[in-house]
């Protein structure tokens, strides 16, 4: 088994921790110098070491701005870590609005700045599978516009996604939008 990556500290060095999950976790030693209680999302704990020793496993998190899509690794002394792939994407807005058609609801979506073939999900909050399920999916015309037609008579609130190629991660989401009936 091969050790995790350490970082070396200085007597008096601070560290600093901040739970980038959206469950609780703790920060503790293993030999119960520290220990942080519960922290919730986007919840810090600091310490000052004050002695030498072992402490963690390693593991860091850093903060950069990226204009371009690259590897990137993370360097301190000699030492370095495996290369992440970081894709920069463009900022992307959705302008969504609805309208009673003659026979159907209208969904209109456009989506700046322009991304034609892009695909994009209509969904509805539903509270009995608890979150935004998509209902309708539709790819963005040359315009970088599309319009999605739904039954009449459903006064849902919906949104819409932009998503990535893969169909699943999310670029950008709309406000919500209430269907006219």
């Amino acid at each position: 088994m091969v050790d995790p990556p350490r970082v070396a500290v200085l007597v008096g060095d601070r560290g600093e921790w901040q739970n980038v999950s959206i469950r609780e976790h703790t920060i503790t030693s293993r030999d119960a110098l520290f220990d942080s209680d519960r922290l919730g999302p986007n919840g810090r704990f600091s310490y000052t070491f004050a002695g030498g020793g072992s402490f963690g496993d390693g593991t860091f998190r850093a903060r950069l701005s990226a204009d371009a899509s690259a590897r990137y690794r993370a360097v301190v002394a000699a030492s370095a870590s495996a290369p992440v792939h970081v894709e920069v994407v463009p900022a992307r807005t959705l302008a969504v609005s609805a309208a009673r058609g003659r026979r159907r609801q209208l969904v209109r979506v456009a989506v700046s700045p322009a991304l034609p073939g892009g695909t994009v999900h209509l969904q509805r909050y539903l509270k009995e599978r608890f979150g935004w399920w998509t209902i309708r999916r539709a790819r963005l015309g040359r315009g970088s516009r599309a319009t999605i037609g739904l039954q009449r008579g459903s006064k849902a609130r919906v949104r819409v996604v932009l998503t990535q190629p893969d169909g699943e991660t999310s670029v950008a989401v709309s406000q919500t939008v209430k269907l006219p009936g």
